[in-house]
């Protein structure tokens, strides 16, 4: 963010949320481990293997991380306004001044089973790609896949919901 200070940006690309929400011990804290309690009702149902409470409130501290970065975003525009005015000759992209565009993206379905083997050779040597197998392992890979899909849908619905909110 310093960096939008010297020079501004024809955009705002912030990659971000996703290793938050896929690091072991968040997950640790949202994946049940004992779906004993699932006996009387559909023991694939999300809610035997999802804290959906604790997974909302992951995504709520991830979003509010993007709101304060968003905000910085607007108040060093804001203070450097004139300059980037005078400067607006140097955007590849011509519009009118009222904030610097920040894009967020959304994530793909991960293949759970496969993480580890698609993973890159120095990521791989930190374990750096494990996010939700070492969590998950214990289930049926098809669970494994619903579990994920959930993580990755409720993410991308939040993103989507930030994105279209015009406060932000």
């Amino acid at each position: 963010i310093k960096l939008v200070n010297k020079k501004i940006p024809d955009l705002f690309l912030l990659s971000g949320g996703g290793n938050d929400l896929l690091n072991k011990a968040v997950l640790s804290s949202i994946i049940k481990t004992n779906t004993n309690i699932c006996e009387q009702k559909d023991k694939t149902h999300i809610d035997c293997f999802v804290n959906q409470k604790k997974l909302e409130r992951r995504i709520e501290i991830i979003i509010a991380g993007i709101k304060i970065i968003a905000n910085e975003l607007q108040d060093i525009f804001e203070e450097n306004k004139a300059k980037f005015e005078q400067d607006s000759t140097k955007l590849s992209i011509p519009r009118e001044f009222k904030t610097i565009p920040l894009f967020v993206h959304g994530y793909d379905y991960i293949n759970v089973k496969k993480e580890q083997e698609n993973c890159p050779f120095l990521q791989r040597i930190f374990f750096r790609c494990q996010w939700l197998y070492p969590v998950v392992k214990d289930f049926d890979p098809e669970i494994q896949r619903k579990i994920a899909k959930h993580l990755i849908d409720e993410f991308n619905k939040a993103l989507k919901k930030l994105s279209e909110d015009q406060a932000f």
